[in-house]
């Protein structure tokens, strides 16, 4: 899909919410948002188009936390906004939510273990221990 497409379809929603009052729209701020991406190994080249959009939008670049990028403009209620997040920090969400969320790493099952230890005592392995068939709700 290219550019003139994607304003196209934009002015059809503006103007199909327009002949739809019974649709409901944010009251306050709806945004259109663009997402750098780039193929570089550093964040020079994603850091670069933040910059090239925010000039081209008149506004300076937001830096929030050393490691998201912003350039946003309001045009009434509606608000422009692109967007870069450093490889470091994408690296890092990444590696969190792996190891976190998806893959149980043996480092993880170990502290998952200790914390369960250390809100219920000790567990062991014996199915006649009365503590744990306690503790099990048995």
């Amino acid at each position: 899909m290219d550019r003139n497409e994607i304003l196209d379809d934009l002015i059809a929603l503006a103007e199909h919410l327009k002949a739809h009052p019974e649709l409901p729209v944010d009251k306050y701020t709806v945004r259109f948002g663009h997402s750098v991406t780039c193929a570089s190994e550093d964040d020079t080249a994603g850091l670069a188009e933040v910059e090239r959009i925010a000039a081209a939008l008149g506004v300076e670049v937001e830096p929030s936390g050393g490691t998201h990028f912003y350039a946003r403009k309001a045009f009434g209620a509606v608000e422009y906004e692109a967007h870069y997040i450093t490889k470091q920090e994408m690296a890092d969400y990444s590696a969190f939510m792996n190891t976190r969320f998806r893959i149980p790493t043996e480092e993880r099952i170990a502290e998952l273990e200790a914390q369960t230890a250390d809100e219920h005592g000790p567990v062991c392995d014996d199915e006649e221990c009365e503590d744990c068939a306690e503790m099990a709700g048995a």
